[in-house]
């Protein structure tokens, strides 16, 4: 009789559970627990720490008003007279356009871009004066502007080449100022001995270097400054940001600085000793300047604009 090899039950066996002969089916494994709420706050923090962080915006910085020392007189004082129209002369309305403002300049090197008069009717901006015997038609000195019957204003002043005024010294004073009429004589709304605020600067569009420190200047004539006396209030108002005011009680230029890109509003005001604007049609003026950043400064309406006029 012969002996089966010992493997082949072990064969056989095989067979059977491949064939499902008799076995139980296999149960599936047990789902996974769910991860702990610890683990869960870990998982999200390690999300919320890769994510990229939202850029916040930095708010503008604030409009700077810096005062700057004034130049020292200059030696000898510059004369500047308005030898027509003359004082409280009449000039008939239809020859008013046309007729010839003069001035005569002494002890002043005016010059193309260089020292110069501004020369302002009515407190509108001013044109600058390049020639020392200059003659100008009354509708060229501001164009644009009024010149119907009534009581009209010219005021001027040497500057220097960077705008800044000749202030008066030692008793010199180096400006002219003069009422006349157009049409006929009436009631004056301002009188030759009133305090009055001459706004000069700034004007017009800046660009590039010169939007990054604008000069405020300004004129005074019969009003002193000091603590307990007269004041000057600038208020500038950016097109973003906050107004920014200060009280100015010593006559010298200041810088802007800082001004966004867009129109400011720059406002000049007297002020008496209790705060009050002084009264006068020259003694609170607000006017619109440019700050473009980008090349040259020019404007349409102004050839004068910017730090070279």
């Amino acid at each position: 009789m012969k002996r089966r090899a010992p493997h082949s039950h072990l064969a056989f066996a095989l067979t059977l559970a491949a064939c499902g002969g008799g076995a139980s089916p296999a149960v599936p494994p047990p789902p996974a627990p769910p991860p702990e709420s610890g683990a869960t706050d870990a998982i999200g923090a390690q999300a919320a720490s890769t994510a990229p962080a939202q850029a916040v915006e930095a708010p503008p910085p604030a409009v700077d008003l810096q005062a700057v020392p004034p130049p020292p007189a200059p030696d000898p004082m510059p004369s500047v007279k308005i030898t027509a129209p003359r004082a409280d002369q009449v000039i008939p309305v239809d020859r008013a356009p046309s007729f010839e403002v003069a001035l005569n300049v002494q002890s002043w090197p005016v010059a193309k871009d260089g020292p110069h008069v501004h020369l302002i009717l009515d407190n509108e901006p001013y044109l600058a004066v390049y020639e020392p015997k200059a003659s100008i038609a009354l509708r060229d000195v501001a164009p644009g502007a009024s010149l119907g019957e009534g009581q009209h204003v010219l005021i001027a002043f040497p500057s220097r080449e960077n705008h800044v005024s000749v202030k008066p010294d030692r008793g010199a004073r180096p400006f002219a100022a003069v009422s006349f009429w157009i049409g006929k004589r009436g009631t004056p709304t301002w009188r030759p001995t009133d305090p009055t605020l001459v706004y000069s600067r700034p004007k017009g569009e800046y660009a590039g270097p010169e939007a990054d420190e604008v000069l405020l200047d300004f004129y005074l004539l019969n009003a002193e400054l000091g603590e307990g006396k007269f004041f000057v209030h600038p208020m500038i108002t950016p097109p973003l940001g906050d107004p920014r005011s200060i009280t100015v009680t010593a006559w010298q230029p200041f810088q802007l600085k800082n001004l966004p890109v867009g129109e400011t509003r720059v406002k000049l005001e007297l002020r008496d000793p209790s705060g009050v604007v002084v009264p006068g049609p020259w003694n609170s003026t607000e006017r619109v300047i440019t700050v473009k950043r980008s090349s040259a400064p020019r404007s349409a309406t102004d050839p004068h604009a910017g730090a070279g006029h």
